[in-house]
């Protein structure tokens, strides 16, 4: 005995599920231009705000910063090795530029965003390429780049640093650690500036070991818990 069981619909053949909001790719699309206007309005609004001359993001890939998914294409979902961004607004040298060009946007690693920032690449040519594409920047050359990036600063006459690492998900290795301080310090600016160093708790000694590197290097940074702490020795107070 068979039994058939028939399925009618009403008014033809069905139709399609709704997508109120676009296929993927137009979503995609769509943050892509949510990314460009925060990065040229927020972004430029948020350092002027806070006197932010330089901001500098180093993160590795899985290892990312929290900030990453908020900086970074719809379709890009890792760091690619190590990536470092570099934002620079040029507007708070006596530059006078309209808002959206004020902040100038670099990628030490990894690709241009869409076109939102300027990449670095390696001036190694990748073997068998099409059409002569450069390998990607990578490990040494990347910090050096970093050190000839820093220099831009230059006109600034005083300064100091305050990196915040409390909220970071990521962490810098030993190795990482030294030689970033090993490259900081043939800043010479650095030598005369205060670079304070926030941290969890449970990081003190990992922050407190990237100090004495820098130390050793000649650069005067500390390691600190307390926002307060390090606001009142980067003031200078007693």
């Amino acid at each position: 005995m068979f039994v058939v069981i028939v399925y009618a619909t009403l008014g033809g053949a069905q139709e399609s599920p709704r997508r109120p909001f676009g296929t993927l790719r137009e979503q995609a699309q769509m943050q892509q231009e949510w990314l460009k206007e925060r990065l040229e309005t927020v972004l430029p609004t948020l350092m002027k705000k806070h006197a932010i001359d330089m901001w500098v993001i180093p993160m590795r890939e899985y290892m990312e910063d929290p900030t990453f998914s908020s900086l970074v294409s719809p379709t890009t979902f890792f760091a690619r090795r190590r990536t470092i961004y570099v934002f620079f607004d040029r507007c708070q040298h006596g530059q006078q530029l309209p808002l959206a060009q004020c902040v100038e946007r670099l990628a030490l690693g990894g690709s241009s965003q869409g076109g939102l920032y300027r990449d670095y690449r390696s001036p190694r040519r990748v073997e068998a390429a099409v059409g002569g594409r450069q390998a990607e920047l990578w490990g040494d050359a990347q910090w050096q780049l970093l050190r000839e990036v820093m220099g831009v600063s230059e006109p600034l006459d005083e300064f100091d640093i305050l990196v915040d690492t409390r909220e970071a998900a990521s962490q810098l290795s030993a190795t990482d650690l030294w030689y970033l301080a090993d490259r900081l310090g043939h800043f010479p600016k650095l030598h005369t500036a205060r670079t304070a160093i926030l941290c969890p708790s449970e990081r003190l000694d990992h922050a407190s070991f990237f100090a004495l590197c820098a130390e050793s290097k000649g650069i005067n940074m500390q390691a600190f818990t307390s926002y307060e702490e390090a606001m009142v020795w980067l003031n200078g107070l007693p």
